[in-house]
């Protein structure tokens, strides 16, 4: 049941994604890079092969880019238009105060993931009032602690701007 749950989540976050590409305008061809070859990206392969895009008047050059480092340099030195990576590396690009920040705009929800091992408490700091802390909802296992780099840039995305 489980992998039903998450194969209909990967379709309805595939779905978001090409729901923004009808509304590229005069651009027909989107650069898409793509971290790895994946069975969760399974959906955009066969609309591809189906001609699903073409349909739509849009032409997708999909290039495979080896880790979220490539992938996102891809997108910020305009060698893609999409970039299908994890959020860590959106956070990491933030950390740098950019001129021109990188959004994201879907975000996978499974079980294993650390970015989202996370739960609201109540704020017990200096911090104002409205500002829940974020903490790893499995500290006993430091393969789910999140980072103190998801935190910061949390609170300057959410709070500060």
């Amino acid at each position: 049941m489980k992998k039903w749950c998450k194969a209909g989540v990967i379709c309805l976050l595939l779905c978001m994604l090409i729901i923004p590409l009808g509304a590229c305008g005069k651009k027909d061809k989107v650069r898409v890079a793509e971290v790895t070859r994946s069975l969760f990206y399974t959906p955009q392969y066969v609309a591809m092969e189906k001609g699903f895009f073409e349909d739509e008047g849009l032409s997708i050059d999909l290039k495979t880019t080896a880790g979220g480092d490539k992938t996102m340099t891809a997108l910020l030195t305009n060698g893609a238009d999409i970039a299908l990576v994890g959020s860590e590396t959106s956070i990491y690009v933030q950390s740098q105060e950019p001129k021109d920040p990188v959004i994201n705009f879907a975000h996978p929800i499974f079980n294993k993931m650390p970015e989202i091992h996370m739960s609201m408490l109540k704020l017990k700091t200096a911090f104002p009032p409205r500002l829940p802390l974020l903490q790893p909802a499995s500290p006993d296992k430091p393969s789910r602690n999140v980072p103190m780099l998801v935190l910061k840039a949390w609170y300057h995305l959410n709070i500060r701007s």
